[in-house]
């Protein structure tokens, strides 16, 4: 299928998948060992895959260019311009839940703000469609609902994470909950989110 909503829902199934498999295996988890799963999910599927990024500085900046987790790119047959996806993802371990709302609502503003001319050499902008932008989240289900609870600060983000914990998920949520032999606290939450989650919470 061509629909990079697709792309996102195969990944959301597959990673809560390779989760359990690393927690069987008592393997360490953290963010960036989830990239070469999503890589290879996407790769499986066709899609051209980019890791870490860049996007082009601007002028006077200073520090470490800013980057995007991932970048995929398809050139689908019969169609006009590469289909183009940024994602942002993050792994929760529920230790703080208000630095997981703040790095969330950091990486919220940074999709936003990212368009086709902010990638790095990344082609021709005239064969390249805008990128679809997604945020993934995996975390036991635990810590996920502990940075999903009411609270003052960074709000938005708390209603935003609710949504995937719904029976009926909106049409731009992808989330699946893998279930363990261990405690309820301990089994697997995928979520990703479309830009429409949090377009119109975070100002």
């Amino acid at each position: 299928m061509r629909d990079p909503d697709y792309l996102i829902r195969r990944i959301v199934d597959g990673l809560s998948g390779w989760l359990v498999h690393q927690q069987a295996m008592k393997a360490t988890v953290n963010e960036h060992v989830l990239y070469p799963a999503i890589t290879q999910i996407a790769q499986g599927r066709g899609w051209k895959v980019r890791s870490q990024q860049k996007l082009v500085r601007l002028k006077g900046a200073t520090g470490a260019p800013k980057q995007i987790d991932l970048l995929f790119h398809r050139k689908f047959k019969n169609a006009k311009r590469v289909t183009t996806v940024v994602l942002e993802v993050k792994y929760l371990r529920g230790e703080n839940p208000s630095a997981d709302r703040a790095a969330l609502l950091k990486d919220m503003k940074k999709l936003s703000a990212t368009a086709l001319e902010d990638l790095a050499d990344h082609g021709d902008e005239e064969n390249y469609s805008q990128p679809k932008r997604f945020l993934l989240i995996a975390a036991h289900d635990s810590a996920f609902r502990k940075s999903a609870k009411p609270v003052a600060k960074n709000q938005p983000v708390a209603k935003i994470l609710r949504k995937a914990l719904r029976e009926e998920l909106p049409g731009y949520v992808y989330q699946t909950t893998t279930p363990t032999y261990l405690l309820e606290e301990l089994h697997w939450i995928v979520a990703a989110f479309g830009e429409k989650a949090w377009s119109k919470l975070i100002t």
